[in-house]
């Protein structure tokens, strides 16, 4: 295990060359699918690509413990790409951003509303889920 890579068992070379591809303009779907079919281990693929986005670990353990883990066991060598892309839909990749002062109030309303309407119908909740989590108890 690397002490680069937050104890996540992500070799340094793979991190590097997926921040590298990453760095050069490559979308983060291309690049777990590249590392995903070079090393055969998609799970360390996962994590690369997240760490090298600057996703902090917490955030991708979190993330995988939400069933997306289980994700990438639907799919067979060859399918790497198409693997991603559903990682990628999910919000696996989703960089998280500071809100400002406005946007945090935007968050609040949207979620508001949401909790009004007593639920999501199931087509919305791949979007629901990518909103960050909150304390204001507003889901």
């Amino acid at each position: 295990m690397d002490a680069w890579d937050g104890g996540t068992g992500v070799d340094s070379a793979v991190l590097t060359l997926a921040h590298d591809r990453l760095e050069a303009g490559c979308a983060p779907v291309g690049v777990f699918a590249e590392l995903a079919a070079e090393t055969g281990d998609w799970y360390a693929s996962v994590w690369a690509v997240c760490l090298a986005l600057g996703i902090p670990a917490s955030d991708v353990e979190r993330r995988l413990g939400h069933g997306m883990a289980e994700i990438a066991t639907e799919f067979h060598p060859g399918e790497e790409e198409l693997c991603g892309e559903v990682l990628e839909t999910v919000g696996l990749f989703d960089v998280p951003r500071p809100l400002d002062e406005r946007g945090t109030e935007i968050e609040y309303l949207l979620r508001a509303a949401v909790g009004a309407l007593g639920g999501m119908p199931s087509g919305h909740a791949v979007t629901r889920s990518r909103f960050p989590a909150d304390s204001s108890g507003v889901n």
